[in-house]
């Protein structure tokens, strides 16, 4: 009789992990199987702070303008000026004829983000591309560590 009660209590224990790990399995698939949702463009979250350059135009590519011809001094100008009567400081800037192109990174006070914002011209197809990007700014370290606001450095 015992060996009866042993095995029954083996089946119930079998059936009951199978239908907690078929649980699990199924939560699993539903949450992987979500519709992907973009996040918004860096252009769209800060239309009333960041304005496009005219005569840009969107490419596939969620964050990123082209334009006929070489126009990146101008764009990079325009960023510069624009960028800073909107309150945002340039913390990092890179521009060279060598390159044809420029790196910028800017930042405003009370806004836990930093736009990137970097323009090149290529010559093979004559015309000049422009991307946005954005990330967030850490407030903490790993450690729990306040982290200081970085000086702002210029390459000119």
């Amino acid at each position: 009789m015992t060996e009866k009660r042993e095995s029954f209590q083996f089946i119930v224990l079998a059936v009951g992990v199978f239908l907690f790990l078929s649980t699990l399995i199924y939560l699993y698939l539903q949450e992987t199987n979500k519709p992907f949702h973009m996040k918004p463009s860096v252009v769209e979250t800060f239309s009333m702070e960041l304005p496009i350059f005219s005569d840009l135009i969107k490419t596939k590519n969620q964050d990123g303008y082209i334009i006929k011809d070489n126009h990146w001094k101008k764009i990079y100008m325009f960023y510069r000026e624009q960028m800073s009567n909107n309150g945002w400081t340039i913390t990092h800037q890179y521009g060279s004829t060598d390159m044809a192109g420029f790196i910028t990174s800017w930042r405003k006070e009370g806004i836990p983000v930093e736009i990137h914002i970097n323009g090149f011209y290529i010559e093979a197809d004559n015309h000049t591309i422009v991307r946005f990007s954005s990330k967030n700014i850490p407030t903490t370290s790993a450690f729990g560590v306040k982290v200081m606001k970085p000086k702002p450095w210029l390459i000119e």
